[in-house]
Formats: C-alpha cells, structure tokens, sequence
C-alpha cells in the first residue's frame, strides 16, 4: 500500500514517473475489474487508459492514509459504469470471457483447464453480488476489508458472503 500512496503523491507532484508505478502495480487488475464490468475487451482497454488520466487529474483529491489500491478500483470501476452507460451495453453476459482472459491463457494442463470450465459454471450461477467478491478476492486480488471498503459492505458481510459462496460451490463440484 505505501507504494501506491507513494506512487499517487508523485502523481500529485506532476512526476508522471508515479503512473507507471500504478500501472506495473494495479494495471491488470484496473483492466480486469473493467473487463468485468464491460464484457468488452477494447472497451476495457479504453476504460483502463481513462482511469489512468483520472489518476492523474485527481490525485490531489486522494487523501492521504486512506486505502490507495481501493480509491484506485472505485475510479476503475466507476469508469467502466460510466462507459457501459455512454455505449448503452448490457450486462448479461457469463462470466466465461472474463475467465478467459484472466485465468485460461495460464493453464496448459487438460486436466485443469476442465476444472476451470466446471469453476466458471460455477461462478456463471452466483448472483452479481457474489460473483463481485468471487472476482475481486480471487482474480483481481484485493482483500476481504479492501472489498468491504470498495463494494461499501461490511466486512463480516464480505467474509461471511465469501466462505458460503466458496462451500457452496465446492459442495457442487464434489457431488
């Protein structure tokens, strides 16, 4: 975290130096919060430059001992909002390119590659609530209390949410 807060103080200063820090950083994970969002790779990508520019416009606004890496994912997610309503998309897709994009390209075992398939299934059937938390703990990587202070739900929510969806979902696979 005291890089990115660094990293945004830099910004601040006008020493663009401080962007290429948050992009090495949080740049795939900007892109996959506003993949998931869009269901659009190109979009994504406009969304994760837009995001990069709005770092850089309101880094003033950051305060200072606060959550960086989350005050960055809101901007990227209210971006990749503000985007699907300019473009009028909906979001109805699965979850399934998503996946693709994030998990598929690593894996080279057959055997893993169908355990994938059968987890994607899985996650296609959560609600969107929940395949938020599924997401972002898992692919994107934040923490519970970061994806509390994110999604502004309580963190016993966030945690309690995440091990039914886990247990449910092993549960299903099992059997």
């Amino acid at each position: 975290m005291h890089n990115l807060e660094m990293s945004i103080q830099k910004v601040t200063r006008g020493d663009n130096s401080g962007l290429r820090e948050i992009y090495n950083i949080l740049g795939g994970a900007i892109y996959t919060q506003s993949y998931f969002i869009t269901k659009d790779h190109y979009t994504a990508e406009d969304v994760s430059q837009e995001v990069f520019i709005k770092i850089m416009k309101s880094a003033f606004q950051y305060k200072k001992g606060t959550n960086p890496k989350a005050w960055i994912m809101r901007i990227a997610k209210n971006s990749a909002i503000d985007k699907l309503r300019e473009k009028n998309m909906h979001n109805n897709k699965s979850l399934d390119d998503y996946i693709d994009h994030a998990t598929y390209t690593k894996i080279q075992d057959k055997e893993k590659l169908d355990e994938k398939i059968d987890l994607t299934e899985e996650i296609n059937k959560l609600d969107f609530d929940s395949q938020q938390i599924i997401v972002l703990h898992i692919l994107v990587g934040l923490t519970f209390k970061e994806i509390s202070n994110y999604l502004n739900v309580p963190l016993g929510t966030i945690t309690w949410k995440y091990k039914t969806i886990i247990k449910e979902i092993k549960t299903r696979l099992i059997s």
